[in-house]
């Protein structure tokens, strides 16, 4: 919450942020190899390149490739022809500004937004540099050279195994591998088994866990022998890629000569350097794996790993293998994938699990990859003589993992109102008000959160859905275990995993809201689907006595009718499952658009009555000696007093009701409140009328606390912080107009400098943000460079009207021609304000509070 408050803000709370940020990246000592602790930054660099250059090196190649023979040659000539095509500039276009321009620059500095900015004068060249890639040059070290980030993978670092390597290559290098990608994406489904779910376009990763699911639902009844269910944790899978085993299988499945020494020029002439605590370190070469942040190496990985897949589901074909007992009208299926981890379903037959492990030792072998023996588990039904879990864990080398827990999401709803309401980090906390009260929206009388009940039941619409319109192992085998003699919509609950159940119950709430648009294919009625969707009376009659008049550019398809495209939406869903209470005008009215939500959320308690006063401590049950802290007299503490009765607050009232022509008795809160809401005034002024009630029992509110704790605040201050806020929220953008602040800073000035920009719409709601370290230059500078770069982003958007606003009166005054730029700031003086589209909007300052994004933190 204190984030919400003022995590934008240019507080100390931000700084310490962005500091306890850094400090968590920082490695100020870790183990070596041998056990010893190093402290000294310069051993720290030399430890670390010795332990990625290890790791990123090849320790020997096999010479037999036997396990190969299991993939075919799957690639056409024409599929070929297409990836070894030269690229277009349009096509080297759409793949620069495809990219984030806020990710990180590799060694030489360029990000993504240099190259999108600046796309018109350095275009040709780097279309010319994709072209000579494609015609067999080399990349040079200054292209493939690259930074190793070390990003950590738990909270305590204590060895470099628990950091995870990430690398910064120059983007020079990342658009000759997205180009690649993008073209080799199209391939990836027929050339990846349905087995793998993650990195092909059209599958989903949670169809393969819920198939897991349904699988190991069952796994008691097959009989004999019991079923084994093995997860395999693959030990640093990218960076063990053996580069000489990954060509031999892309020359298998087909890949020409040509698209395979592109492949070859990318991943073989890296050079990598360290980054320990932001100073790089001597470089080093690889001789192996895939850079895990690079666009091709998903595809490369998950193409190596296909190996793995066909071996295992060769199996099949050897009769004396006994597998996993599935039903006898599944497909055959014996793993699962999910880019380098796999789950595996075999039988406790010692003899077939033996031949899986020894699929598994080939590919370790063949592939430079490792099976981390440690992270790897099987699961076996309880009810399974302990003799044979000891035999599979001596066969395989795993641990047994145990029966997941239950209860997760009213577990994390304990979690969330603990963080929500506490005041510290340690200790017990009252909460004011139910949690599930919390979880409506605003005018229903919640803070808008969603109860992770509704967001479930809205996930498992979604599950309906797929398992209604796609196609998919899961959606087939589901089908086939629950709808093989029913139509899905008729089915009833009987037996099954708790994922169909809960389908099911979804069911009853959205299987109105899908329509079929058509139920034909080519010229003639699609029998199945029309049996899939009615009885068969229904089915019968539309076939022999129906004639469908459509156009026959169309195909089947179903529409989610709460949105408008057709499509569906977890959103759309949730609209419809969620749980829900009477609106309410009252309680959309305290939420005040631009209005800090610290503000509103404390009306929404005060309303009802849920803060800490002195009298709803003692309707609690609690004894407390209670005086009143915001005035004088001896009168006792109460929610009224403090912000009705009290002389000092009806001095404050009084002064804003008389400004506005309000007349009202203050003598209950919710009338005073209401007086304002619903008052007479012109539109424009409408949000502010809505907003001072909220913001002077805020303020009220604060001068209680300061009292109480030993401060004391004016009634005359009291004002003043009500009209500032008053004054801030009033100046959001006309109505159709955009508003930009700046704002630029210098810590020495000249020092080390940041600048940053945001753009919101006419509602007060954010558009778009941006922050940048400039190095060292002075704040003039700083601030100059925040309103070009500001404008510029606004005038490409065409985000206008705009109204300008700054806080630095210099540049204000540089802006208007009332002063002279600074005869030393080159780059003001370089810079043409007049030819801009400042010239088309409103120009002002704006107060502090207001520009919090560039202070250096």
């Amino acid at each position: 919450m204190i984030w919400f408050a003022e995590g934008d803000r240019n507080t100390s709370f931000f700084h310490n942020h962005v500091n306890g940020k850094r400090k968590k990246l920082q490695l100020k000592r870790i183990k070596s190899g041998s056990g010893v602790c190093i402290e000294d930054q310069e051993q720290l660099a030399t430890t670390a390149v010795e332990f990625y250059q290890k790791q990123f090196t090849n320790e020997g190649d096999a010479s037999e490739f036997s396990l190969l023979n299991n993939v075919p040659s799957m690639v056409t000539m024409d599929q070929n022809l297409e990836l070894s095509r030269l690229p277009t500039i349009e096509e080297v276009r759409a793949e620069v500004f495809e990219l984030s321009g806020d990710s990180a620059s590799g060694p030489d500095g360029f990000n993504v937004l240099f190259y999108q900015t600046c796309w018109d004068v350095i275009g040709a060249d780097i279309h010319n540099m994709v072209l000579h890639f494609y015609g067999g040059a080399a990349l040079p070290k200054s292209i493939t050279y690259t930074n190793l980030v070390l990003l950590p993978k738990k909270p305590r670092v204590e060895t470099f195994s628990d950091l995870r390597p990430i690398s910064l290559s120059n983007f020079t290098n990342k658009v000759l591998s997205r180009v690649l990608h993008d073209r080799l994406e199209s391939l990836l489904p027929s050339l990846i088994s349905p087995n793998q779910s993650e990195f092909i376009k059209g599958r989903s990763i949670f169809e393969n866990i819920l198939l897991t699911q349904e699988i190991v639902t069952d796994i008691r009844l097959s009989g004999k022998p019991a079923n084994v269910v093995i997860k395999l944790d693959m030990a640093k899978a990218y960076d063990r890629v053996s580069w000489k085993y990954l060509l031999h299988v892309l020359r298998k499945m087909g890949f020409s000569e040509h698209f395979i020494n592109m492949v070859w020029s990318l991943i073989s002439n890296n050079w990598y350097s360290v980054l320990v605590n932001g100073k790089s370190s001597r470089f080093f070469k690889s001789t192996r794996g895939v850079k895990q942040g690079d666009p091709l190496s998903p595809a490369l990985f998950i193409l190596s790993a296909e190996v793995l897949s066909k071996s295992l589901n060769k199996l099949f074909e050897d009769r004396s293998f006994v597998g996993f007992g599935m039903p006898k009208w599944s497909d055959p299926l014996n793993h699962l994938a999910y880019a380098d981890d796999t789950i595996i379903f075999a039988s406790a037959y010692l003899p077939s699990l033996s031949k899986i492990m020894a699929v598994l030792g080939n590919y370790e072998k063949i592939s430079g990859q490792m099976i981390n023996k440690d992270k790897s588990s099987y699961y076996m039904h309880s009810k399974v003589a302990n003799g044979l879990f000891q035999a599979v864990g001596a066969i395989t080398g795993f641990a047994r993992v145990l029966d997941p827990t239950n209860n997760i999401l009213e577990h994390l709803h304990k979690i969330f109102a603990r963080f929500f309401w506490s005041t510290k980090e340690e200790g017990r906390s009252r909460h004011w008000a139910s949690w599930q009260n919390l979880f409506l929206p605003t005018e229903e009388g919640g803070l808008g959160f969603r109860s992770l009940h509704d967001v479930s039941r809205a996930l498992f619409a979604k599950l309906w859905w797929r398992f209604r319109t796609t196609k998919s192992l899961w959606s087939n085998f589901t089908w086939n275990k629950y709808c093989k003699k029913e139509l899905p919509t008729m089915v009833h609950f009987r037996k099954g995993s708790h994922v169909w159940r809960q389908m099911l119950n979804a069911r009853e709430e959205v299987e109105h809201e899908i329509e079929v648009a058509e139920l034909r294919q080519g010229e003639i009625w699609d029998v199945q689907l029309l049996d899939q969707t009615f009885n068969e009376e229904v089915s019968e009659h539309i076939r022999l006595n129906m004639h469908y008049e459509g156009n026959e550019g169309y195909w089947d398809r179903p529409y989610w009718m709460p949105t408008p495209s057709g499509k569906f939406s977890v959103s759309s869903a949730w609209q419809i499952l969620r749980h829900r209470a009477d609106p309410n005008k009252e309680f959309k009215l305290m939420w005040i658009k631009g209005l800090p939500f610290k503000i509103s959320f404390f009306l929404w308690r005060l309303w009802r009555q849920k803060i800490a006063t002195d009298d709803m401590w003692r309707r609690k049950g609690q004894m407390v000696m209670s005086r009143c802290w915001c005035c004088q007299q001896p009168q006792e503490e109460s929610i009224q007093h403090i912000f009705v009765t009290s002389p000092t607050t009806s001095t404050v009232w009084n002064f804003f009701m008389g400004a506005a022509g309000i007349t009202v008795p203050l003598i209950q809160l919710k009338q005073v409140i209401r007086h304002w809401w619903y008052a007479q005034c012109c539109p424009k002024l409408k949000p502010l009328f809505q907003a001072v009630p909220a913001i002077i029992t805020w303020e009220l509110w604060k001068r209680r606390n300061a009292g109480k704790h030993g401060s004391s605040v004016s009634i005359n201050r009291v004002i003043h912080e009500i009209n500032r806020t008053l004054h801030q929220l009033a100046r959001l953008p006309f109505h159709d107009w955009y508003k930009c602040n700046t704002d630029g800073a210098s810590k020495g000035n000249p020092g080390p400098s940041s600048l940053g920009f945001c753009v919101r719409d006419d509602e007060g709601d954010m558009v778009y943000t941006r922050a940048v370290d400039m190095g060292v230059t002075t704040n003039v500078v700083a601030e100059a460079k925040a309103i070009l770069q500001g404008l510029e982003y606004c005038v490409e958007h065409d985000l206008h009207p705009l109204i300008l606003e700054t806080d630095s009166l210099v540049m204000k005054k540089v802006i208007e021609g009332e002063w002279d730029p600074p005869w030393n700031d080159v780059y003001i003086k370089g810079s043409s304000w007049e030819g801009s589209e400042l010239t088309r909007s409103q120009k002002g300052t704006v107060s502090k509070p207001g520009l919090c994004l560039a202070k250096p933190a």
